[in-house]
């Protein structure tokens, strides 16, 4: 497929000089009549759909393109958004420095967590609208850290973009291609291009033009940290540390329940909810290099392919991006990019909602009850759960079960998955 990102139309803040990143700011006159001016340029020929950011100046913006060239709208994407910017929003650019040297913003998204949070949306357009020839209306921020993130290098290296250039990729055999750069071709811009930091994720190689990349590894969202062991790379079984056991504890206050083995010698924890520029295997690759008898983490391997399930089950989502989750994640346990835990304990089952309920004590549970454990914070501290548990390893055939998610039903409880424990 093809897929143009296209930077929205000017805005009044635009105009201003603001910084400008979740708050909804209209399109101005100039706006509207720039995007009325892309439309004429633009081939009708070339092009099958318009799908934008759910943010106002992107949406007016798809909708006047598609007018013009006579396609349809097909959708808004959360994963298009503008980075948040936190408290600099609507803060003069040329004040920015000065009153936040390094710009780490209160309430800023991570620079890390942007191109990938993009990138998934691209993943998820290319599996909604397979073929299709797409314009993406997003912005300008956004657009530079998705590009950076195809090609691995740094985003703020990449040259600004004016409202309504485009940059286009192409996705061929589940790799994207970077081809343009706000119009530019991408080997004119890559002499300028700076590569990523040494331990940044990394979808590409740097060394030729229009560097293709499969889609393999991602940052998750995911507040003490562990200590950094290298740059990212998938885990080597062979340094994993005999008898050691872990745990992913997930459901809500994962922080105060990990917080509360702090201290313990015979267990070392982290929680990864503020560090969104840790990488799955660099989690992978601190699990199990511990020497510690048990490792106790919140970054679930398997969350994509959660939240893929719950959406689609919830009717947020399609079917075809579910495949893709379970796909993307089978892979990567193979590869040793992620490794799936001996224990999942979950929070407060009760308190989740439903969908999510029925996803941990329904279907993982059924590919291996006794590997689900409910925990109630009032029933018993978690040091003592973790010390009854018998050691354990990692379950062998998720290649086995976790396909056969797609059609398990949320009101279906217990065994009856394919290759069930």
């Amino acid at each position: 497929m093809h897929l143009a990102l296209v930077r929205h139309g000017q805005t009044d803040w635009n105009l201003a000089g603001l910084m400008q990143g979740r708050a909804d700011i209209p399109l101005n006159a100039t706006g509207r009549a720039q995007a009325e001016d892309a439309a004429r340029r633009l081939d009708p020929a070339d092009w099958d759909l318009v799908v934008s950011s759910t943010l106002g100046r992107a949406r007016t913006t798809a909708a006047i393109l598609a007018d013009g060239l006579g396609i349809p709208v097909a959708g808004e994407y959360d994963g298009l958004i503008e980075q948040d910017f936190g408290d600099a929003d609507g803060t003069p650019v040329s004040e920015i420095d000065e009153r936040w040297p390094g710009r780490e913003f209160p309430g800023k998204e991570p620079d890390a967590a942007v191109g990938p949070r993009g990138v998934r949306a691209l993943e998820r357009i290319a599996v909604e609208h397979p073929g299709a020839r797409v314009l993406a209306v997003a912005h300008g921020t956004l657009i530079r850290h998705v590009l950076a993130e195809l090609t691995g290098h740094d985003a703020s290296s990449y040259p600004r973009l004016d409202n309504l250039t485009v940059s286009r990729t192409r996705r061929a055999d589940a790799a994207w291609q970077v081809l343009t750069v706000g119009g530019t071709p991408f080997d004119e811009v890559l002499p300028s291009l700076s590569p990523a930091e040494p331990g940044r994720s990394s979808r590409a190689s740097h060394d030729r033009p229009g560097a293709s990349v499969a889609i393999s590894e991602r940052s998750c969202d995911g507040p003490v940290t562990p200590s950094r062991r290298g740059p990212t790379r998938a885990y080597d079984p062979e340094m994993e540390a005999p008898g050691s056991t872990t745990l992913v504890v997930v459901g809500e206050e994962t922080s105060a329940a990990i917080g509360s083995l702090a201290g313990l010698a015979n267990v070392e924890s982290a929680t990864f909810a503020d560090m969104t520029d840790a990488t799955d295997a660099e989690v992978a690759t601190w699990s199990v290099t511990s020497r510690a008898p048990f490792v106790v983490h919140d970054r679930d391997p398997l969350g994509h392919v959660a939240s893929a399930w719950v959406e689609f089950f919830d009717e947020r989502s399609t079917l075809g991006v579910l495949q893709l989750e379970i796909e993307q994640a089978v892979g990567a346990i193979a590869r040793h990019e992620v490794r799936v835990p001996d224990y999942y304990v979950v929070l407060e089952p009760e308190s989740l909602r439903g969908t999510w309920m029925h996803w941990w004590l329904g279907v993982v549970a059924a590919a291996s009850p006794n590997r689900v454990l409910p925990w109630e914070p009032g029933d018993a501290p978690l040091a003592g759960l973790i010390r009854r548990l018998p050691t354990a390893r990692a379950w062998p055939d998720v290649d086995r079960w976790l396909p056969g998610v797609v059609r398990a039903v949320p009101d279906r409880f217990g065994p009856g998955l394919p290759g069930a424990a």
